[in-house]
């Protein structure tokens, strides 16, 4: 009985531990530690001085999307962009999408490439692209005005190596720290725990549909188990480099998932997510 009571509370503790008392705990942090805390302010920084950037989609049929998203990039205006989309073997029209749309935008480039799975299209575009950054976006994903801006001006700093930019539920019209409103009950405590890890020193998460990251610190990704996005993460922290989450590069996803999808996502994205912290247990 003192055993099952005993593992009935340590479960319910693991259960509460991320949502109550990791969030307080960096609290505590923020008030000993509120001299020498990292402002997340938008960086001020003229345009000579800002990074390279390529943009890198990995698209599978995704016709109804790409169009938009390559339009949403480039609505940015951010100097010395260029755009890769890797095809992973799509079946319908996403190459000649893109292929039309070269004639409108000359650094934008298209990869028609045979079925390989996302890890692999994602090595073929960082070797097929060459800049000081690399932005890694979903195709069913949309950019808040001045997110690539905010992002990649960051990395004038010399100790990021990668940021992570923040999901919102919803385009967000107006000033740009009004989104916190627009946040589900959970995004919401998840951008204000990101927000006080970086504020410290280093987030150790992840936002697979939009982040950037050193290339001097992208490392390939070891197999198709590991997830695209948290794996290049631990990389850069195992360069002793900082993983910022920025509060302005905002996006959103406009793609709905379908009913009973939620479960099966959260299974792939917990196997992948032990899988990748296997390949990086040195910081464990």
């Amino acid at each position: 009985m003192i055993i099952f009571l005993a593992c009935t509370l340590f479960l319910l503790f693991l259960m509460i531990y991320p949502y109550a008392v990791y969030p307080s705990l960096l609290k505590i942090l923020m008030k000993f530690k509120r001299n020498t805390l990292h402002s997340l302010d938008i960086p001020n920084i003229q345009e000579e001085y800002l990074p390279n950037i390529a943009v890198l989609i990995a698209a599978y049929n995704e016709s109804e999307y790409i169009e938009d998203a390559i339009h949403t990039i480039y609505a940015q205006r951010y100097p010395r962009c260029e755009v890769h989309v890797g095809s992973d073997g799509s079946t319908d029209d996403t190459v000649e999408i893109v292929e039309r749309l070269q004639h409108q935008y000359p650094n934008l480039h298209v990869h028609a490439l045979e079925r390989r799975g996302k890890n692999a299209v994602n090595e073929y575009l960082v070797s097929h692209s060459q800049s000081d950054v690399i932005v890694h976006l979903d195709a069913d994903v949309r950019l808040q005005p001045g997110a690539l801006y905010s992002m990649c001006s960051r990395f004038t700093d010399a100790n990021i190596g990668a940021i992570i930019g923040t999901s919102i539920d919803a385009p967000v019209n107006g000033t740009q720290d009004n989104h916190a409103a627009e946040h589900s009950v959970y995004r919401s405590l998840e951008f204000q725990t990101r927000s006080m890890e970086s504020a410290l020193s280093s987030t150790v998460t992840s936002l697979g549909h939009f982040y950037a990251v050193r290339r001097i610190y992208r490392r390939p990704l070891p197999n198709d188990q590991v997830c695209d996005d948290y794996m290049p993460i631990l990389h850069v922290l195992l360069e002793h480099k900082r993983v910022l989450a920025d509060p302005h590069a905002c996006a959103f996803e406009i793609r709905t998932s379908p009913a009973g999808m939620e479960f099966k996502q959260a299974k792939r994205f917990a196997a992948c997510g032990m899988a990748t912290v296997g390949e990086a247990d040195a910081l464990l």
